[in-house]
């Protein structure tokens, strides 16, 4: 038990450091936090994601943490999902009718449930709460040559789940009350980019870099009643009710913002010109403005400042 209890820490720990691996590949996950993942696992995507009132002590369900009061003891439940998608858009936009298509597949979620007591259960696992990823690009006309706007983005917020399930009344298979509270703490980066490529060498083009970096805490609350009836025939009725409600969560971000111009050497390599200033010294992006701000000083007098907030 003990041996592979620390094998899902170091999964668990694998997982945390490759999250950005499951992208999405929809235009419209460029909104707000992207596209919020509703797969919680292959059985109760099943089921449509009907699972308020579902008790089953060999699956885990996170959307009702009361749930975790019928696991069975001494019998842990490992959770391990994967997930993708395959999706074909269509576009219309001045009579130009153009499609894309896209598709991704990877890790979904990885949680583990403990029966502490009878009446106890415990879950702590991850999985994400939303993602990002898309690229889209226009080119259009602009004097005697083109110009491309580029836009792209990627990244996700995640979701480190610890949750508890209690039953406050148990009468065996035949009525059960159950109370649950799932802690999470959410945590992630969502990077966005956007481009404008001339296709004349002689211009300079520019990019505008924002970073998201999201963390923040949530509640979910669970009960669930379970009863059984017997009929005159002697048949077995099952009556089964579930509740969930979540707490609004306030989400703290820290935003970084880069711009800069620069040109391509033979439509490959890209060479910086030119960059706005930055007082986040901690910016991702800060040796790159450094780099490039040394180049051409020199060439600026007087030299021109515009401060970007943390």
């Amino acid at each position: 038990m003990l041996k592979k209890f620390f094998l899902y820490i170091f999964f668990l720990t694998t997982f945390v450091y490759i999250k950005g691996q499951v992208l999405n590949t929809s235009p419209f996950s460029r909104y707000g936090i992207g596209e919020i993942n509703t797969i919680q696992s292959a059985h109760y995507f099943g089921f449509g994601n009907i699972t308020s009132p579902s008790s089953e002590p060999q699956y885990i369900n996170i959307n009702n943490p009361a749930s975790y009061a019928s696991f069975i003891k001494y019998n842990p439940i490992y959770n391990v999902s994967l997930a993708g998608k395959s999706a074909l858009y269509n576009s219309n936009y001045n009579n130009n009718e153009t499609t894309s298509s896209g598709n991704n597949f990877g890790l979904n979620n990885l949680f583990m449930g403990l029966p502490i007591t009878k009446n106890w259960g415990l879950v702590f696992g991850i999985t994400p709460l939303s993602s990002q990823g898309y690229e889209v690009s226009s080119t259009v006309a602009f004097d005697t040559s083109t110009v491309s706007y580029i836009f792209k983005g990627d990244g996700s917020v995640n979701k480190l789940l610890i949750g508890n399930g209690f039953n406050i009344l148990n009468k065996g298979d035949t009525t059960r009350i159950s109370l649950g509270l799932n802690c999470f703490y959410l945590f992630g980066n969502l990077d966005r980019t956007s481009t404008v490529v001339y296709n004349n060498s002689n211009d300079y083009n520019s990019r505008i870099q924002y970073r998201s970096s999201l963390s923040g805490w949530g509640f979910d609350f669970g009960l669930q009643f379970f009863k059984r009836f017997k009929t005159a025939s002697n048949n077995k009725l099952f009556l089964n009710l579930g509740a969930n409600y979540s707490l609004s969560s306030d989400i703290t971000t820290d935003n970084d913002f880069f711009a800069y111009t620069f040109k391509y050497n033979f439509s490959v390599q890209e060479f910086p010109k030119d960059t706005l200033a930055m007082e986040n010294e901690n910016s991702k992006n800060r040796e790159k403005y450094i780099q490039i701000r040394n180049a051409n000083l020199h060439k600026m007098d007087p030299i021109p400042v515009c401060k970007i907030p943390n």
